[in-house]
Parts: structure tokens; sequence; C-alpha cells
């Protein structure tokens, strides 16, 4: 049995979120299939089925049959959770199912990380923004127009065209094969792990595979958006571990197989 699929909204896919089993049975659980974006959802060949459940029950922290779940923003739109229907019998039996909630997180390849189910009564710090956890996180916003924060070459052109772009302007360029990357400079605290969200406007010229790159301990990740959808927002790339200091720690690369106009708007850096 499959039912109840939910929509969650990536950088550049759309995750459909599904219950599979009985609901009564303690192996009710979530499963996951995703369609890039702009992808005509409507051609079978175009979905990807994800291997094994996503979210299933947690024996050690007596949760069974989790499913039949939905998605929110944080207050403050900093954070994505789960709610779901969840018992703590492992019979067979539809009684005594009750609703919970708690954060999820994203993978460095842009897929949804729902953890564990929590064991019933575990506390937890509520949504960030809400009145009983209102945001204190470090966060800091460069955008391509903050002074000494943003770097790129003339070949990056301005524009104010889209009515989604954050602030006065925006960068764009054409792609090339060849490292001409536009870089946001962040002053990083210290060394830990931060959530990387970026903000584009979008439209039908504009890059169907833009470059992101995170400079990290370990070396240069780089994670694709399809700019053509999503704008106007900010947009989880995923969390990373990012070293101490000021430097430039997240770039837009012109090098791309990609077609279109390669956008540089603003980047995020949340401490978590």
């Amino acid at each position: 049995m499959r039912e109840g699929p939910t929509g969650l909204r990536g950088a550049s896919r759309l995750f459909l979120v599904y219950s599979s089993c009985d609901t009564g049975k303690p192996d009710y659980q979530l499963w996951m299939k995703s369609i890039a974006n702009g992808a005509d959802p409507l051609v079978p060949a175009n979905w990807v089925q994800h291997a094994g459940p996503v979210f299933w029950r947690n024996d050690a922290a007596g949760v069974y049959g989790p499913g039949h779940n939905g998605f929110f923003k944080s207050p403050d739109g900093s954070e994505d959770w789960i709610v779901y229907h969840g018992k703590t019998t492992s019979a067979y039996t539809y009684a005594g199912r009750t609703t919970r909630a708690q954060r999820i997180s994203w993978n460095a390849d842009g897929t949804p990380n729902m953890g564990r189910p929590y064991a019933l009564g575990t506390a937890l710090t509520p949504p960030a923004g809400d009145p009983d956890n209102p945001s204190t996180a470090w966060s800091q916003i460069v955008d391509n127009t903050t002074e000494g924060r943003f770097t790129a070459s003339t070949a990056w052109g301005v524009s104010a065209y889209s009515t989604q772009r954050y602030g006065a302007d925006y960068r764009y360029a054409e792609p090339v094969s060849a490292s001409d990357a536009a870089w946001y400079r962040f002053a990083v605290p210290e060394t830990g792990t931060y959530r990387v969200d970026a903000w584009w406007p979008a439209l039908p010229g504009y890059s169907t595979k833009a470059p992101y790159v995170i400079v990290t301990p370990s070396g240069n990740q780089t994670v694709h958006v399809d700019q053509r959808y999503n704008g106007g927002g900010w947009r989880t790339l995923g969390t990373f571990t990012l070293s101490a200091g000021d430097e430039n720690k997240v770039g837009v690369s012109r090098w791309t197989n990609g077609t279109g106009l390669v956008i540089a708007d603003a980047v995020r850096l949340t401490r978590v």
C-alpha cells in the first residue's frame, strides 16, 4: 500500500514523500521519489525512486509505524520540520496513534535527511522564530552589492530585471568552460556546521544547472541548481562543515554544461 504523498521542495528537485505498508502495522513508514525541477511529472522516467525507507520505526525509542506526514517551515523560515503520526506499540492496531513533529535537515547532495523518530515525550527545541525559541544562531547574508564581501569579474553583468531579486539588483553571466566564479566572503566565527541558503530570481532563460561551490576543510563541494525555478526566496543548498575565518566561502561558477545565464544574487550562512 502507498498513500498520502506530500511534496517537499529542495534546491533543485521536488521530493514526493509517501507512506507505505498498512497504517496499523509497526512497519508503516515513509519512502521517497523525486523529480528534477522543470521535468515533466507525467513522464514516468523523469521520477527517481530513492532506495529504502527515509523514515521508519525506532524500536529503541518505542516508536512504531511513523507515517502519514506533512512538512512545514519554522516561523523564521530557516528550518524544515516534519509532522507525522506514530504509536508506542508494535501490535497490529489502528488505535493509539498520536501526532508528532521534529526538525529535519538537508544532506550535502540536496536530499532531505529525516533523521529517526524521537520517543514520545522527548523535549524538543521549538522551531526557530517561535516565541519560545527566538532566533539566536549566528547568521550572515552577503548580497552581490555587499561592500567588500562580493567579487566577480567584468564578465558578470548587472541586472534589476526580475522583481524576484534580493536587494537592488543581481549579477549574471554566460556559461563558459573556465573558472570565473562570483565569490561571497563570510566572516565565519568558528569551525562548525553551517546551513547554506541561496537566493536567486527565476526566469526561463536562466541556468538549468548553476554550480554553487562551497569551500570546506575537506575540499570544495558543488551543488547544482536549476535557476529557472524556485526564485524569490531562500533555498537550502545543504549543511556543510566550514572553517573559521574571514574568506571566500561560497561561489557561483560559470563552468557548467547547463544552458542559460548563470545568476549570482545573495547567499546566507547560518550556524546549526
